[in-house]
């Protein structure tokens, strides 16, 4: 009889046990920060270029290399240089984020002339690409945004200023 005792509660014992540590087998670990820094630090520019006539396209990639087409011709300028647009992203866990952005934005000078500009590619990828970030909270990931500006004829001289917005999405 005492036999049959000690089973029963040598049974209860190892249900409890085996129980208890499933509990720890199930449960979910604390989710990892998911709050997403991003701040421009470089604006897209173009740098210094004249029309000879019939207007073309400048562009720069995102890595900053200029060419043109048409009678775009491209000036080497120090104050001027051409730049793509650099964004510096920071989001903890090794998330991957999406970027979408519009096609096109419009800049215009004082005089409210405008000239269109085709924003893209990144380094990424382009509209929609998906890259994943560093596992390190501190670590930025970044991010280079070329565009391409389309000059029609006889478009006044001038400085032509605009905005393009970028959107950032954590998966």
């Amino acid at each position: 009889m005492k036999l049959i005792n000690k089973n029963k509660v040598c049974r209860k014992l190892l249900f409890l046990i085996i129980f208890s540590s499933s509990i720890y087998v199930y449960c979910q670990p604390v989710l990892p920060q998911r709050s997403i820094t991003v701040n421009a630090t470089q604006a897209l520019s173009f740098g210094v270029f004249y029309d000879r006539g019939g207007g073309g396209t400048i562009s720069v990639d995102w890595q900053g290399i200029r060419s043109t087409t048409g009678g775009i011709i491209a000036l080497p300028s120090y104050h001027g240089m051409p730049m793509p647009a650099i964004y510096e992203v920071k989001l903890c866990q090794g998330r991957t984020i999406s970027i979408t952005y519009p096609e096109t934005s419009t800049l215009t000078n004082s005089d409210q002339h405008s000239l269109t500009l085709d924003v893209g590619p990144t380094e990424r990828g382009g509209y929609g690409a998906i890259f994943a970030t560093e596992n390190d909270c501190n670590f930025i990931t970044i991010l280079r945004v070329g565009g391409t500006l389309r000059i029609p004829s006889n478009t006044p001289i001038g400085e032509y200023t605009g905005t393009f917005e970028i959107q950032f999405n954590q998966q």
